[in-house]
C-alpha cells in the first residue's frame, strides 16, 4: 500500500512543476490590460514592434523635452524679454548718455590734442617767448653769413621760437571747448602761421645758397610776425591777462 502511494506522488509531481511555471509565464489578472468591454487584451500587439517604432519614441523623448506647447513658450518669451530689458536699465547705456558723461569727465577724450594749459597760460607763453624769438632771427639775418642763417633755419625747431609755435598749436584747441566760434577763428589764423613759418624755413635755406636775398629773409621774419599779430588779436579779450 505505501509503495502505491509513492508511485502516485511521483507521477503527480511533474504536473505541479508544470503547472507553476505556466503561472509564472501568465500575468495575473489584476495587473492584465483590459480592451473594450472589460475583456483581456492580447498579450501580443496588432503587428511586430520595429526599429522604426522605437526610433520614434526615442525621438519623441528626447526632443519632447525641448519642444514646449504654445503656452510655455510664450512664457518663456516674456520671462526673457523682461530680463533683458532689467539688464540693459543696469549695464547698457544710450551713445547720447555715454557721451554726455565723457563729456563731464574729460572734456578731450577721443581727441589726439589733450591741450595740457589753458587759454590764458597759453598767451602768456607767445607773449613771453615771441619778442626775444623774433630778434633772434633778425640778429642772424644781420650777421649776413651761411652758418648764420643755418642756424636761424635750426633755432624754429628749439627754444624759444618752438615753445611760440606750440602756443600756437595748442591755444585754438583749448579756446574751442569754451567758445566754438572763436577757436574756429583761431585755427584758420594757426593755418595761416604755419604757412609764413614754411615760407620762412624755404627763403632762409635759399638765402644759404645765395639763391635768395637778405632783404627777402627779412620780410619773410616779419610775415611771420604779423601772422602772430593777427592770431592775438583775435583772442576774445576776457583771455587776455
Amino acid at each position: 500500500m505505501f509503495g502505491s502511494v509513492l508511485q502516485s506522488s511521483l507521477l503527480k509531481l511533474p504536473l505541479a512543476t508544470e503547472n507553476r511555471r505556466i503561472e509564472e509565464r501568465t500575468p495575473s489578472k489584476a495587473n492584465e490590460p483590459h480592451g473594450a468591454g472589460g475583456k483581456s487584451a492580447p498579450l501580443r500587439p496588432a503587428r511586430e514592434v520595429t526599429t522604426h517604432d522605437l526610433a520614434v519614441v526615442d525621438s519623441t523623448r528626447f526632443f519632447g523635452s525641448f519642444l514646449s506647447s504654445e503656452a510655455r513658450w510664450g512664457r518663456r518669451q516674456s520671462v526673457w524679454t523682461a530680463a533683458l530689458a532689467c539688464v540693459q536699465s543696469f549695464s547698457l547705456k544710450t551713445p547720447q548718455a555715454a557721451d554726455a558723461e565723457t563729456e563731464e569727465e574729460d572734456p578731450w577724450a577721443g581727441s589726439y590734442v589733450k591741450p595740457a594749459l589753458t587759454v590764458g597760460e597759453y598767451l602768456q607763453e607767445i607773449q613771453l617767448n615771441r619778442k626775444e624769438a623774433i630778434d633772434s632771427m633778425l640778429n642772424d639775418v644781420d650777421m649776413g653769413r651761411s652758418q648764420d642763417l643755418y642756424r636761424l633755419s635750426g633755432n624754429l625747431l628749439v627754444a624759444p621760437f618752438d615753445d611760440v609755435r606750440q602756443s600756437i598749436f595748442y591755444l585754438p584747441w583749448a579756446l574751442v571747448k569754451e567758445d566754438g566760434e572763436a577757436g574756429l577763428v583761431a585755427q584758420k589764423h594757426y593755418l595761416v602761421f604755419m604757412e609764413r613759418l614754411r615760407q620762412l624755413d624755404r627763403t632762409v635755406l635759399d638765402a644759404a645758397r645765395y639763391q635768395a636775398e637778405e632783404k627777402d629773409v627779412i620780410a619773410a621774419i616779419r610775415a611771420l610776425d604779423q601772422s602772430i599779430d593777427d592770431f592775438v588779436c583775435d583772442i576774445p579779450q576776457k583771455y587776455m591777462t
